[in-house]
Formats: C-alpha cells, sequence, structure tokens
C-alpha cells in the first residue's frame, strides 16, 4: 500500500482505473445486461480520465484513501493484539 501512496498525484488515476477493472472482471457477466451499460462505462470512464472533471483524482481522495487508510489501521492494530493475546498466554503458560 505504500507503493500507492506516492507524493505525486500522476499515479492516483492508475489505482482507480485498476480497480475499476478489477470490479469489472468479476462483475461484468451481470452488468452486460444491464441496458446502456457501455454507454454509462463510457461516460465514467471519461469522467475519471477528463483533466477538467479530475474524477479520478476525486474518487481516489473521497473513496479509495480512506478505506486504504482504514485497512493500514486495522493491520496496525491487528499484530498488538495477536502479540499481547500471545504475550498473555505464554505467561499463563510459565506461571503453571
Amino acid at each position: 500500500m505504500n507503493a500507492i501512496e506516492s507524493p505525486g498525484k500522476d499515479d492516483d488515476a492508475q489505482v482507480v482505473f485498476g480497480l475499476f477493472n478489477v470490479a469489472e472482471y468479476f462483475t461484468g457477466f451481470l452488468l452486460y445486461w444491464f441496458p446502456f451499460y457501455y454507454l454509462i462505462k463510457l461516460g465514467f470512464l471519461v469522467w475519471l480520465m477528463a483533466p477538467a472533471t479530475r474524477g479520478a483524482e476525486r474518487l481516489y481522495a473521497t473513496g479509495i484513501k480512506p478505506a486504504m487508510a482504514q485497512v493500514k489501521a486495522a493491520q496496525r492494530s491487528a499484530p498488538a493484539s495477536t502479540s499481547a493475546s500471545a504475550n498473555a498466554k505464554a505467561t499463563e503458560s510459565k506461571s503453571e
């Protein structure tokens, strides 16, 4: 995740587009049946990539980055709680 959070904003659009492609890969067979799906997809991709709208930067800043921050916080807290429980178990086994 640290590789994604570079100081420059040039790669934000690539992250958003990549996540869109992954999501579409797994849901494409369902989305294919919706009327005007390809037209809506085209409009969404134009909105993402157009310099005037800066949609990819906006979507990254408001959706992806906060979600990644939550995952990163959960990863940081998980080892601490796991090591604390492991230390408690070790202390219990030594006292027996």
